[in-house]
């Protein structure tokens, strides 16, 4: 019989998605060793120390990291490093493939991985980030979902009216472009087309590069609202739990939106729920949203994020005709997110997980972007890239799907 430690944390909560991520991730895990007859003990890392678990750290065959913080890096450290644990990790990435895992070796984690750990992804664009930074680095593929999901449908709809955005407000949402690209929809439509806001803002702009604007961006998309005189078609509802949103659209005739080119775009929670409720979506076409596109292509939309040699930004008149295009979506349907077939697709996980436990070596780009990382953090300390311009950003911008302008 196999024995998994799977490592818990709450303290990620402060991310909306993280809430639904990470219990997620403990009840796969759990199912998992039921379907099995894998043992699985789940250990809370906020509290305690892992003197008290040294028998289950011991005697287990894995350890699952579901996330990673300051808690949970003092714990590894004491599993691997102190006690000499020599189970491999499963490593749940979240934002971390973009950040090259500059995190990890800031906290004393990066010199301690080793090639027969598995790093776990949602997106081919996660994969890419690691390989430019790792030699031989050990990805595991694996979409988020929800016990009751089997089948993902897209459903034609009829005189559809609403889009809707729910998310963070943030610079890297690119919301701007959703706002005009919808404005060029209404005046070759003239249909009373409405577009909906459903989330606050974030006030963090772009942390790795040191960029924090004094202006509120949600003031300055109102205030685009306002100039282009569409205050009575696009409305900012604030922040709205989502399961009081999915209860007010779960009904109705709508199109998700999401134009983002933020660095951690490795899935969209938001637009995973808007599927669930039958939705075609309009995506740039980047990260985690490439996903959709492949598994649904009838009903996903997508428009792409082109890097113009100074920052990211996409085409407003392509974002309108994706919008057009949405609402002809044809009938679509996808097992990819398939509860059931996620429990036994992680079955692979094992049969891959045969690295040796020798050392993670670093790449030439991987060592460049933690001697760069050093140096940066002395002005900022999450400043991890020079501009948006900076080559090292550019390689990981292209990696998620960027195109050259």
């Amino acid at each position: 019989m196999k024995k998994i430690v799977l490592l818990y944390s709450q303290a990620n909560f402060v991310w909306t998605s993280m809430e639904e991520i990470i219990p997620y991730i403990k009840r796969l895990w759990e199912d998992y060793g039921q379907q099995r007859g894998c043992e699985v003990k789940v250990i809370t890392v906020d509290e305690g120390r892992p003197s008290l678990f040294r028998q289950e750290l011991f005697s287990c065959d894995l350890i699952i990291v579901s996330c990673f913080n300051g808690k949970m890096a003092q714990w590894l450290r004491i599993i691997r490093d102190s006690l000499g644990i020599n189970a491999p990790w499963g490593f749940y990435l979240h934002n971390q493939a973009t950040l090259g895992l500059w995190p990890l070796y800031e906290l004393k984690i990066g010199e301690l991985l080793r090639q027969d750990d598995i790093f776990i992804g949602t997106c081919e664009g996660d994969k890419l980030s690691l390989d430019l930074c790792f030699e031989n680095i050990q990805f595991f593929l694996q979409p988020f979902s929800s016990p009751d999901v089997e089948k993902i449908e897209i459903i034609p709809k009829e005189n559809i009216l609403d889009f809707v955005f729910i998310g963070r407000i943030s610079r890297q949402k690119n919301l701007e472009q959703l706002i005009k690209g919808f404005d060029l929809l209404i005046k070759e439509d003239k249909r009373e087309f409405q577009l909906h806001f459903y989330g606050k803002e974030d006030y963090l702009d772009y942390p790795n590069l040191g960029l924090k604007s004094e202006k509120s961006y949600l003031e300055e998309l109102k205030s685009l609202v306002s100039k282009l005189g569409r205050d009575q078609n696009i409305h900012f509802h604030g922040f709205c739990p989502r399961e009081e949103i999915a209860k007010k659209w779960r009904n109705k005739d709508f199109v998700f939106c999401s134009p983002s080119f933020h660095s951690d775009e490795n899935f969209g929670m938001a637009a995973f729920m808007a599927l669930r409720m039958g939705a075609p979506l309009v995506l740039s076409d980047w990260g985690g949203h490439k996903n959709y596109n492949e598994k649904l292509s009838s009903g996903v939309f997508t428009f792409p994020i082109y890097h113009n040699g100074e920052s990211l930004e996409c085409d407003p008149q392509e974002v309108a005709e994706n919008l057009k295009l949405s609402l002809q979506a044809k009938y679509s349907e996808t097992d990819f997110f398939s509860y059931s077939q996620i429990l036994s697709c992680m079955q692979n996980f094992f049969k891959e997980g045969k690295g040796s436990r020798e050392q993670l070596k670093l790449t030439e780009f991987g060592k460049k972007l933690l001697a760069q990382r050093e140096e940066l953090k002395k002005d900022n300390p999450q400043k991890a890239f020079h501009s948006l311009s900076d080559p090292l950003l550019m390689q990981f911008y292209r990696c998620y799907g960027a195109l050259e302008k």
